[in-house]
């Protein structure tokens, strides 16, 4: 066997259905089946084996919990060592590529601001369609936003009534009577 038919055989005793099994090796949606089966099956099998014999086993004695082995170097593919190699890079960088995401941003940010709106204009119609759909889910978070903004307003105007402006300005106050017979 290969060691790609190797480790489907091993996800596969496991438990992982084809699709699982698909995407953490790479594949292409629907080939192991036709490429890998004979591996697949194999891993099936052997999954079924394991379960008949802890259920011999449960029948005399408790069975003891299976402890997941972690793999070594030389189990894992290719695939997997570039992801843990590039995860533990990042994890030990973080500060600096974070740093350098900032000052290439600071370096390019009317480059940046270009393509956000160049994707704006390309995309108008499904950006809108996306904030009438948010919108109608939070309706109720948007009128009570509005019920609170109406009434800080309120309470401003009625702070600055109280405070002894008046509604007229100084130089515009009117003259005459209440019917408004001699006002300039």
């Amino acid at each position: 066997m290969t060691e790609i038919e190797l480790s489907i055989t091993r996800l596969a005793a496991l438990g992982r259905s084809p699709y699982q099994i698909e995407v953490e090796l790479g594949f292409p949606p629907y080939t192991i089946h036709q490429k890998y089966h004979a591996a697949l099956q194999e891993g099936y099998a052997r999954m079924a084996r394991l379960e008949d014999s802890k259920s011999n086993e449960s029948m005399t004695a408790p069975a003891e919990p299976i402890e997941r082995q972690e793999k070594t170097t030389e189990e894992m593919s290719q695939r997997e060592k570039l992801a843990e190699t590039r995860r533990l890079y990042y994890q030990s960088h973080r500060s600096e590529i974070r740093e350098k995401q900032r000052r290439y941003y600071q370096a390019n940010k009317e480059k940046v601001a270009q393509y956000q709106r160049q994707y704006q204009q390309a995309n108008k119609g499904k950006i809108a369609e996306a904030r009438r759909e948010y919108y109608r889910a939070n309706k109720e978070k948007f009128a009570e936003w509005s019920r609170q903004y109406k009434a800080r307003k309120r309470q401003e105007k009625q702070k600055t009534n109280q405070q002894g402006e008046s509604a007229w300005p100084e130089n515009q106050m009117p003259t005459g009577d209440q019917n408004g017979a001699g006002l300039k």
